[in-house]
């Protein structure tokens, strides 16, 4: 039991840590047809992010002007999916493309 213990303990800080993959999971829906914008949270980086967790739930200035922009010039979307790695960048990556790939059939004909 301390041996798994002590996996199951290697394996969430491993997931804590790891950086998520945003290029390839931005790549690997656009090759499935999704539209895709990748934006940054107020959290330079992972470590901040650890420390001070409300600054991953702010978007920093440039995504804000990203979207602001977008959605002067774009119609409004019957639904956003947002993609975000939060304490498991590895769930997001192994499962994020499947989940959206499922949800789409019963979307069709929905702006996404």
């Amino acid at each position: 039991p301390l041996l798994e213990f002590q996996l199951a303990h290697a394996r969430a800080r491993d997931a804590v840590h790891h950086a998520l993959d945003a290029p390839a999971v931005a790549q690997a829906l656009r090759g499935r047809g999704w539209e895709t914008i990748t934006l940054h949270s107020a959290a330079a980086d992972r470590t901040t992010y650890i420390r001070r967790p409300d600054l991953g739930r702010v978007l920093d200035a440039a995504s804000r002007d990203t979207l602001s922009q977008r959605s002067a010039t774009a119609a409004a979307p019957d639904a956003v999916f947002v993609i975000a790695d939060g304490l498991s960048a590895l769930a997001v990556e192994r499962h994020a493309v499947a989940l959206l790939d499922a949800v789409r059939p019963p979307l069709a004909g929905w702006s996404i």
